[in-house]
């Protein structure tokens, strides 16, 4: 059978464990620290360099353009679903001034799973909600942060803005695929480039130790192309992801 696929993130249930279990561990760390930040305010100012680390979730609002190639029927309008992500983030930032500093950041790569999303059948085979891939996706990214208010508060809001880069590799396809598609079928997501801005808040724990909440938002924009007997189909997609963290940093 002829047609195209559809890109869906799946979350897996241990990750989706682990993300709720730090963010309670988060809340109750800062209720600690509101009690206690009195005794915070002692060192931020020296502290330059900061290592975190973490949990991050993805939510996704994806856009496609929808699949073109041989055999795709006129009006289908079949379109990706992503659902929402999470994986362990880390990162490392270096203050130049008591205001500004550079963050560099990188989750942990986690797996993610893709199903289609459209009619319930194509022709004789069913489509809708079939896996259709699996893999793992990488999204290093750099920000160049400003964060208000003076060192040694217990408190600094912060915003900045960067770069992000996606990328996406070990990826599989599924007998759901090669049904759909009439034959065994490769599957490839190019590289994404985009901009990235940020806004969250930081905490002041203990001496040269804080919590940071943050939300942002991501320009990724991959092209997923699927190959079956030399027929490509390619479609284009805008996950937009809206991402929050929420981490512990170690400053010194």
């Amino acid at each position: 059978m002829k047609n195209k696929m559809l890109i869906t993130l799946r979350l897996p249930a241990l990750q989706r464990a682990l993300h709720a279990r730090f963010f309670v561990v988060a809340a109750v760390l800062l209720v600690l620290a509101a009690a206690n930040h009195a005794h915070a305010a002692t060192a931020e100012a020296d502290d330059q360099n900061f290592f975190r680390i973490g949990g991050e979730r993805a939510i996704f609002h994806d856009q496609n353009a929808g699949f073109q190639g041989p055999g795709i029927p006129a009006g289908a309008h079949l379109e990706t679903q992503v659902e929402d992500l999470s994986a362990v983030f880390l990162s490392y930032a270096r203050g130049f001034t008591p205001h500004v500093e550079l963050e560099l950041q990188l989750g942990i790569p986690p797996d993610f799973k893709a199903h289609a999303r459209g009619p319930a059948s194509v022709g004789s085979v069913p489509y809708a909600g079939v896996p259709l891939t699996n893999g793992k996706v990488m999204s290093p990214s750099a920000t160049l942060n400003y964060k208000f208010n003076e060192p040694g508060g217990f408190y600094r809001p912060f915003v900045g803005a960067g770069l992000v880069y996606s990328h996406f590799y070990d990826i599989h396809d599924t007998p759901g695929t090669d049904a759909i598609n009439g034959g065994p079928t490769k599957i490839n997501f190019t590289d994404s480039f985009g901009l990235l801005v940020v806004a969250g808040v930081s905490f002041h724990l203990a001496e040269h130790l804080y919590a940071q909440l943050s939300v942002s938002k991501a320009d990724v924009r991959p092209d997923v192309t699927t190959e079956t007997a030399g027929i490509k189909r390619t479609n284009h997609i805008d996950l937009g992801p809206i991402v929050f963290i929420g981490a512990l940093s170690y400053g010194f």
